[in-house]
């Protein structure tokens, strides 16, 4: 019964990023992660009055950038 049960995530690990969460991860400042937001290159969702971003779209990303791959996301501002 036990190996049937799905695998719990560590308390430690957030559903959700803050921005200064974001920027340590892909190692920008937080400047340029709210200009990535408001260029629409990088998802964010709003919760009452604080940004966040969601876990896997943020891994997708990473992981996507590091592939090689583009998506509208990827893309910086300036190659829009």
């Amino acid at each position: 019964w036990q190996a049937l049960k799905q695998p719990s995530l560590p308390d430690a690990v957030p559903v959700y990023y803050t921005p200064k969460e974001v920027a340590v991860l892909l190692r920008v400042s937080t400047h340029t992660i709210y200009a990535w937001i408001r260029a629409g290159t990088l998802p964010a969702i709003q919760i009452g009055q604080n940004v966040r971003f969601p876990r896997y779209r943020i891994a997708k990303e990473v992981v996507e950038a590091r592939c090689g791959h583009t998506s509208k996301y990827t893309r910086l501002p300036h190659e829009s």
